[in-house]
């Protein structure tokens, strides 16, 4: 994995020393400042945090790498799991060193009952002629099995520790690119995906990296060690004692290849249900006024509890399931046992001290790495499957072109900005410091910044060229046009959106003479305004097919600068749909050819105040800055704008005072003015 390093810093871990790593000694200030019994803050843990988990550097790193692997793959008829391609890419070396440790701990493993039984061996030779066995021998022998059981112990932690940073690392990129996907989306793609599944994905699924990559090396680990164990109890007893006790153990694969599947049945059920509790319950708590008032709480209580109670028992079985692999861990070492003496007894062989104890020692292996850590590994690789597969099903989805908006600029405007980054330019060639130079490629007036479609219309323009919109196909429309499919067809399909102005006569929407603003109304109808504009049928055939198809039909609009314009009708009418049309949340739809045509063309920059005030969980300043540096001269002239002086000296903190979830302590006039 590779992540931008912060420079200046470096955390108690990568300051700790050899054997400070070692036996984790490198947190040990944290835990002397709690035993003291003294105030932890959410600094005092800052010295913990390596390097290279930076959650801004891990987005970045996860966004680079997914967008390289997509453009990679894009046009393939089958797409593979990029989600996986990208944490494969940005980890294999962690996973190679996680690998090693393991391996290292199987070796240590396997030693330790061999040492045991030069000790065993020296013990029974030293009571028949102690002249054969001398005393530093014996203590040699027992140094090592010491140091073997030290061994793993520290190796085992050390492994561990690796693939919990790893999966506490994956989490926050995969987080990061959820939150990431999701502000690339409009609203209806987000309605589409399903709320309640968007915070599942974000809180439970992304969970499983933690579980599964902390146990994904026992599901080839323990069945390697297995076989070795098989090998060395084959030389020491025989190959048939060994194959016979090895076959008592490998009989449960079947039964946990069964349980697997049945794991991966009920995650994927219980992640189902879990999406539809969450998506009910948020919308209860955010219609819970209407809820109270209409009486509905029972219905919605029964509702949400019978989800509940189906999440419940997906979940009980998959805890009887572990509790049934728990129950073979403690049942397998005296079955296998049994059964390999027996076989070797049976074929007259003779059981001796060191032997018998070697082979239990190498039989008892194989209960932890492969009935225990493989059963578990195959469990929670099961999850992280299921889980993997939801994330990069919502982060493949099709994301909308760039708001018209945001893309469209005047020529007039794109010369203005060039002609000024030219003169800069040619005055820091001068020799004079001016402190800016002009962006690399950019030209004077010939060119503008990418992605931007330059157009003659100037800014403040606003049009509808009568395209179709439908809010049922909206996501297809969205996959059809997906910029971020299409990384070569970009610029050709950003023109498309935006076309140039046609030579017709002078509408009765032009600019009002001497640059004063001009008010018009636009009235909309459910039926009228499903008209199309060529007239080839009546208006009661274009309403049956609005109602039955598309939400707007060839609505075209034209606003010049400085005019107000105000539209009205009824509910359902098309006006939110309309607006939404403006602002990119509604996609056009392509019309026979394929292509899009009369497309909405917004020029320059867009105020939207919604229609539903969003608040964040903060102070009322933090909710008028929104981020931005705060500027006080400007940001009193806003509050003096908005009247809102008077209100700000009725709460108690004034412009500090916290705001609820969601602004529950404001009413909603005072929502609409912070919003305003």
């Amino acid at each position: 994995m590779v992540a931008t390093k912060i420079t200046g810093f470096k955390s108690a871990y990568e300051r700790a020393g050899l054997w400070s790593r070692i036996a984790f000694s490198w947190p040990q200030p944290l835990i002397d400042k709690g035993w003291q019994n003294l105030v932890l803050e959410a600094n005092d843990a800052r010295f913990l945090m390596p390097n290279d988990t930076d959650a801004d550097a891990l987005a970045s790193d996860f966004e680079s790498v997914y967008s390289r692997l997509k453009s990679k793959h894009q046009g393939k008829r089958k797409q593979p799991n990029l989600t996986t391609l990208t944490l494969l890419r940005l980890y294999w070396p962690q996973l190679v060193l996680h690998s090693f440790w393991v391996l290292t701990e199987i070796a240590v493993r396997l030693l330790s009952p061999l040492a045991l039984r030069q000790f065993l061996s020296w013990m029974t030779a030293s009571q028949s002629s102690p002249e054969t066995a001398p005393v530093w021998l014996g203590w040699c022998w027992a140094i090592a099995v010491a140091a073997g059981g030290i061994g793993m112990t520290l190796i085992h932690h050390q492994f561990f520790w690796v693939g919990m940073l790893m999966g506490f690392t994956m989490r926050q990129q995969v987080v990061a690119a959820i939150h990431a996907k999701v502000l690339r989306l409009n609203s209806a793609a987000v309605a589409h995906a399903n709320s309640g599944t968007i915070i599942n994905l974000a809180s439970n699924d992304v969970r499983r990296f933690d579980e599964g990559f902390s146990f994904w090396l026992f599901c080839w680990a323990g069945p390697l060690e297995a076989g070795m164990v098989l090998l060395m109890v084959s030389l020491e007893l025989g190959f048939v004692p060994a194959i016979a006790g090895m076959a008592a153990m490998l009989a449960v694969i079947p039964l946990q290849a069964a349980l697997a599947r049945t794991v991966a049945r009920l995650r994927r059920n219980t992640a189902a249900q879990t999406d539809e509790r969450v998506r009910l319950t948020g919308e209860v708590i955010q219609g819970c006024l209407a809820m109270k008032m209409l009486g509905w709480e029972e219905p919605f209580t029964k509702t949400i509890s019978g989800i509940r109670k189906r999440e419940v028992s997906f979940a009980g079985r998959m805890v009887q399931i572990r509790g049934l692999n728990l129950t073979l861990q403690f049942c397998m070492t005296p079955i296998v046992a049994f059964v390999t003496f027996s076989v070797y007894r049976a074929m007259h062989g003779t059981l001796y001290l060191p032997s018998v104890f070697y082979a239990l020692s190498l039989l008892n292996l194989p209960k932890l790495y492969l009935v225990y850590f493989a059963v578990i590994g195959f469990q929670y690789m099961t999850e992280t499957y299921i889980a993997v597969q939801r994330i990069d099903k919502f982060l493949s989805m099709p994301e909308p072109p760039p708001p018209v908006h945001m893309r469209a600029k005047s020529s007039a405007t794109a010369a203005a900005q060039s002609t000024n980054a030219t003169q800069a330019g040619r005055q820091s060639s001068s020799g004079l410091n001016t402190g800016s130079r002009p962006a690399q490629g950019e030209g004077a007036g010939t060119r503008a910044d990418s992605g931007v479609v330059l157009c003659d219309y100037p800014d403040g323009y606003v049009e509808l060229g009568g395209a179709d919109y439908d809010w049922s196909t909206n996501v297809e429309e969205m996959a059809a046009q997906d910029v971020s499919s299409h990384p070569r067809h970009k610029q050709s399909q950003t023109q498309q959106q935006i076309p140039q102005p046609p030579s017709r006569p002078q509408t009765a929407s032009a600019h009002h003479p001497n640059n004063q603003p001009h008010t018009n109304a636009i009235t909309m109808d459910r039926q009228v305004s499903a008209a199309t504009s060529g007239g080839g049928r009546s208006s009661i055939d274009a309403a049956v097919a609005a109602l039955g198809h598309k939400t707007l039909m060839g609505v075209k609009l034209v606003v010049q600068p400085g005019e107000l314009v105000g539209v009205v009708g009824e509910v359902g009418a098309g006006k939110s749909s309309l607006l939404a049309a403006l602002l990119g949340e509604l996609m056009p739809m392509r019309g026979p050819d394929g292509h899009v045509t009369g497309g909405p063309v917004v020029v320059s920059r867009v105020a939207y105040c919604s229609q539903v005030p969003w608040i964040m969980a903060a102070t009322l300043r933090d909710n008028i800055l929104f981020q931005a540096p705060m500027d006080s001269e400007r940001y009193n002239d806003v509050i003096s704008a908005c009247a809102l002086s008077q209100d700000l000296s009725e709460l108690p903190a004034g412009d500090l005072t916290e705001l609820g979830e969601r602004g529950v302590n404001l009413s909603g006039g005072y929502l609409l003015d912070i919003l305003s």
